[in-house]
């Protein structure tokens, strides 16, 4: 038998990890007090010690060693917290010094508006599982390169000019959050990322449909579209030919896909297209041979069925 379930008039509090013992209740004297000032004790000193953690990793930002990486990561980091420590950045005068921020497992809701402003050399900033639920328009960096912003699970919408000016950004994550819409900045080629993303994950959010503007992205290597509710995708996607991986695994695209698509992405290295419901009877010989019948298949799927069948026959 468990001990403290022995001791009679007594019980142990799961949570905070208190006893209370009934006798002294029915006497009036509660005896709680001092356990809650041990829990309050405990967790100021916490703090206390992250505050300090902190404190040490910005200070090292004016050593002759510092190599342009700020790793506040896994931290109960708040966006208070934050806009604490960029001020300081700036009063130290090693603000331009940093070109690596990462707030990966933060605690930070809300990206602040002075970012932009306090670190203006910033080229990577990871947010990624962090419960992030807004980017103000005019925040982000214009010289960022690479932004992770995945996997916080409740950012529900971007600015549409959240990406103006970013015209250097190559690598964005957007994964595992809730848009229902990308922005059309990011896909802007003249005054936002269009000319520049290279590498564009919104793999596992609500979008149902991708943008012409899409195809303004001529120089995406790599495209993860997967665990979204597309049904379809754009033709101008076609644009993108230089692409090397496509997913778009788990949609609920639609046969035929655009029939530019069949000369396209004859030089995708990765093209994941399994868990959409249209796509689930594919001839098991259009999968043997390979990319360029599967294209054809997706594109023209009844002519590439007869020509199939027509050849299985043959051979019969």
């Amino acid at each position: 038998m468990d001990a403290r379930r022995s001791s009679p008039g007594v019980v142990c509090s799961p949570i905070l990890g208190l006893r209370f013992c009934f006798r002294c209740c029915l006497e009036g004297r509660v005896c709680i007090l001092q356990a809650m000032l041990e829990v309050c004790d405990r967790t100021l000193n916490a703090t206390a010690s992250s505050s300090r953690w902190i404190s040490e990793r910005v200070a090292r930002c004016s050593e002759s060693s510092f190599d342009g990486a700020l790793d506040l990561s896994q931290s109960p980091l708040t966006e208070l917290e934050l806009t604490g420590v960029l001020q300081e950045l700036v009063q130290l005068g090693v603000a331009h010094r940093v070109r690596f921020l990462n707030l990966f497992m933060t605690n930070v809701r809300k990206i602040p508006d002075v970012l932009r402003r306090s670190l203006p050399h910033l080229e990577r900033l990871w947010l990624g599982c962090a419960p992030l639920v807004a980017v103000p328009t005019e925040a982000l960096p214009v010289e960022l390169v690479e932004l992770d912003l995945s996997y916080g699970g409740v950012l529900e919408q971007l600015p549409d000019d959240v990406f103006l000016s970013l015209k250097k950004l190559e690598t964005l994550y957007l994964g595992g959050n809730q848009l229902k819409l990308l922005p059309p900045s990011l896909f802007d080629p003249e005054n936002g990322s269009g000319a520049s993303l290279m590498h564009l994950d919104v793999h596992g959010n609500a979008l149902k449909t991708m943008p012409p503007a899409t195809g303004c992205c001529t120089a995406l290597l790599t495209l993860n579209l997967g665990r979204n509710q597309l049904r379809t995708l754009p033709s101008e996607l076609a644009m993108c030919s230089d692409l090397r991986s496509l997913q778009v695994y788990k949609n609920d695209l639609q046969l035929p896909l655009p029939e530019a698509f069949q000369t396209a992405y004859l030089h995708l290295g990765n093209f994941n297209w399994r868990g959409n419901p249209a796509f689930a009877h594919v001839p098991a010989v259009v999968e043997r041979q390979g990319l360029r019948a599967l294209l054809t298949y997706f594109t023209r799927p009844l002519a590439a069925s007869a020509s199939h069948r027509v050849t299985d026959a043959g051979r019969s």
